[in-house]
């Protein structure tokens, strides 16, 4: 596919026709997420793919559980509020179980030499801060790569989506892998979790904001 339209075509895909995506398929989408950019090249990813429908299912309802244990106290807190938040997520936040495949996607923390640097000459902790937290290198690396990720997904001719919400099920979820599976991320951890699909019809897209509000020439 034109690389514009690529660009174009990516939309987050929410609902999936029933389909088969194979080991070899999902491998070349990971191809693509590693040849994102990160700092210092040090490629603080990995990726486990899965196309178990079974494992997906359970992948979803330990996240359903622990979240609903949050909305239980919300609507305890305040029930209106608490209702709406609970159909908001109903929603959004567990549709990757109807999906034929899912790519886990997980972080490394990096070595911060900058970091290292400011420390010893003694740099105020609010500026620390800023570069740490804000301005995280490791999590901007995760971020090229699920993108590369996402575009090879549409180049391919299916649907995903960016998914962060099952990241509160984070330490259940891998050790549910870890457990059952033999999986073990070796010290990373849960960051998104993407569905992969054919998606049911052409999905509409948010409006992007225009140019001008984004762009500046100096």
């Amino acid at each position: 596919m034109e690389f514009n339209n690529v660009l174009e075509a990516r939309k987050s895909i929410r609902k999936y026709e029933p389909c088969e995506i194979s080991e070899s398929e999902l491998k070349e989408m990971v191809k693509a997420a590693g040849m994102a950019p990160s700092s210092d090249n040090v490629q603080n990813w990995h990726f486990a793919a899965i196309n178990d429908r079974e494992i997906i299912r359970t992948i979803g309802r330990i996240a359903r559980e622990k979240w609903q244990k949050a909305f239980d106290i919300y609507k305890d807190k305040d029930p209106e509020k608490g209702e709406k938040f609970e159909k908001f997520a109903s929603h959004f936040f567990f549709f990757f179980e109807d999906a034929d495949a899912l790519i886990l996607v997980f972080a490394g923390d990096i070595d911060n030499r900058v970091n290292d640097i400011l420390t010893a000459t003694g740099e105020d902790i609010s500026v620390l801060y800023e570069l740490n937290i804000k301005r995280n290198n490791g999590l901007m690396n995760i971020g090229a790569a699920i993108e590369n990720l996402l575009l090879k997904a549409v180049d391919m001719g299916y649907g995903a989506c960016w998914m962060t919400a099952a990241n509160y099920a984070a330490p259940e979820i891998t050790a549910y892998l870890k457990d059952e599976h033999g999986f073990d991320p070796e010290g990373k951890y849960m960051v998104s979790v993407i569905p992969i699909g054919k998606k049911t019809e052409t999905a509409g897209s948010p409006v992007k904001k225009p140019i001008d509000e984004v762009f500046t020439m100096i």
